[in-house]
């Protein structure tokens, strides 16, 4: 239904907007839109219910910051996005971390896995050079040697779940489980 929604908006802009840029640009920037507007409403809407509206902007504002440097697996639907997003940024507003060696065992292994593995499925997005690409991983070793530093519970846990999510397990992982 919604890439329905989104291929309307396309050729509308384009019969009406000769100097729109193509039909699949127009498709991914509503695809990345929509996928982004709908998992933060959801992820918002349901911290609120239960209380912690708080974590979940931590966890979403926190989740964008990561994603920005490491990139992200993507999925070819917007619904199985929306749902795997959504629900484990949802998880991660409600998990209580609190212990400092936890912490630093966190950060630690964050900062192993976005040496490893970082940046993920991002040079296409934001058009980089190869050579570019090293100064994401640096940006992003930063902001998790910030939140370590500053002790931040939440904003460690997501960096942490977000680097996991980039290793070639959990791309094989999700692959599978989107062909489900």
């Amino acid at each position: 239904m919604i890439d329905r929604w989104i291929a309307r908006v396309a050729d509308y802009s384009l019969a009406h907007n000769p100097e729109s840029p193509s039909r699949s640009v127009i498709i991914f920037v509503f695809r990345l839109l929509s996928n982004v507007v709908l998992t933060v409403v959801i992820t918002l809407l349901v911290c609120t219910l239960t209380g912690h509206w708080l974590a979940g902007l931590i966890v979403v504002g926190t989740t964008v910051l990561i994603k920005i440097f490491i990139g992200s697996f993507h999925f070819h639907s917007i619904v199985a996005c929306v749902i795997y997003s959504s629900g484990s940024m949802i998880m991660l507003a409600h998990i209580e971390l609190a212990d400092p060696q936890l912490l630093y065992l966190l950060s630690a292994c964050t900062i192993a896995l976005i040496t490893l593995y970082a940046p993920q499925n991002i040079s296409v997005f934001l058009k980089l050079q190869p050579g570019q690409i090293a100064h994401l991983k640096w940006a992003a070793l930063a902001l998790v040697a910030f939140f370590t530093i500053i002790q931040a519970p939440l904003a460690i846990g997501t960096c942490f779940f977000q680097a996991v999510s980039i290793t070639p397990l959990f791309q094989r992982l999700f692959t599978f489980l989107e062909r489900r």
